[in-house]
């Protein structure tokens, strides 16, 4: 089995979606051809799957912070996806 393949299925235990897993491995790939200076002994594969796994850990943060957004008081109707008549009375009376 390739890098390219333990590379993946590594991803796809991380991501169920295949687009997500195929942009880590493509995103692992180039960082590895970047740095691969820095590459002094011991398996390629390691250190691959290293970068690999350091990939999915960063969008799994960054997915995580880029959801979490504090409601603010005076938008309820986000919360909603159709206001209530309501809610949008009551918005009314407390906006004035």
């Amino acid at each position: 089995m390739s890098n390219l393949d333990v590379a993946y299925r590594l991803a796809r235990w991380h991501f169920p979606n295949e687009r997500q897993a195929e942009d880590v491995v493509h995103e692992a790939s180039v960082r590895a051809f970047r740095e691969f200076a820095t590459f002094a002994t011991g398996s390629a594969r390691v250190w691959f799957l290293r970068i690999v796994r350091r990939v999915c850990d960063e969008r799994s943060h960054r997915s995580q912070t880029a959801t979490i957004e504090p409601l603010k008081d005076d938008q309820p109707d986000r919360i909603l996806a159709k206001p209530t008549a309501d809610l949008l009375l009551t918005t009314t009376i407390y906006r004035r």
